[in-house]
This record gives structure tokens, sequence and C-alpha cells, in this order.
């Protein structure tokens, strides 16, 4: 695929889903991998660019075995990546988890949809990454309750 850039990277993983091509990076450390995740996002934002208006787009989705860390995650929000840790599950697991309370499954539903469009390309009017990191805190911790 192309870049701005004309850099080329190597992913661990990547598939398709409809118009979107989701690419993977895995991380399994010991320490944080917290200032792994901005060089992902820059990785991810050259082919986006590079592909603007092609009616694809490039979505990010980062695996880690330790902590990245609010900042990190709230970075991700920002540009639009899926940050996966061991106390960081994605959307796709909560979700089940509250079959039983429709409120909350509309809540990380929403939340879900909000995450799902995001467009690091296009300035979004809608939550800011630190109301998209609340809302998933809390969202997460009340479906551990259940």
């Amino acid at each position: 695929m192309p870049t701005l850039s004309r850099n080329s990277y190597q992913f661990d993983a990547s598939f398709s889903y409809g118009d979107s091509i989701y690419v993977l990076e895995c991380k399994r450390r010991q320490l944080s991998a917290a200032e792994h995740v901005p060089y992902f996002a820059s990785k991810v934002l050259d082919h986006s660019i590079a592909i603007r208006g092609k009616g694809t787009r490039i979505k990010g989705i980062f695996m880690s075995s330790v902590e990245v860390g609010p900042s990190s995650m709230q970075f991700g929000f920002a540009f639009g990546l899926r940050i996966i840790t061991p106390s960081d599950p994605p959307l796709e697991e909560l979700y089940p988890r509250c079959q039983n309370n429709e409120a909350l499954r509309r809540a990380v539903k929403k939340l879900w949809e909000q995450l799902d469009s995001a467009d690091p390309l296009i300035p979004s009017m809608g939550a800011t990454p630190q109301t998209l990191l609340k809302s998933y805190e809390f969202l997460k911790r009340r479906t551990s309750d259940i």
C-alpha cells in the first residue's frame, strides 16, 4: 500500500472488512509500550494520507502484553487507534458482558460507533479524546461489575 513518505512498513498482521483495512501491531514486552503507540500511529497516518479520497480507510489495532498508560490510550483515541492491553479489553468484549443491562449496552455501542467512525484526517466536532477515554474507563468499570 502506498505511503505519503514513500517509506515501507511492516505490520504484524492485517485484514480487510468492508471499506477498511485493519493493520495490527503486537508488542510482547516487559516494560511499558507507551512509546510504541505514537510510532504505530504515524505509520497508520502515513498510509491513511496516501490513500485519502480513494474509498478505503486504514485503521490501526495496537495489542500489548503490558499496560500502555492513560496518555497512550488517549492518544490512541485521538488518532482512531484501538488499543488492547491486559486491562484494556476491546469494546467487542465489553458489549456481550452487559446483555442484561440495556442502558449500558447502548452506551457501549455508542462509544463503539464513535471510535469506529473516528478519522484522524477529519477533525471531529464530537467528543474529545479525553471524553472518549473517560467514557471507556467508566464502561470498563461498569461491565466488570456485572
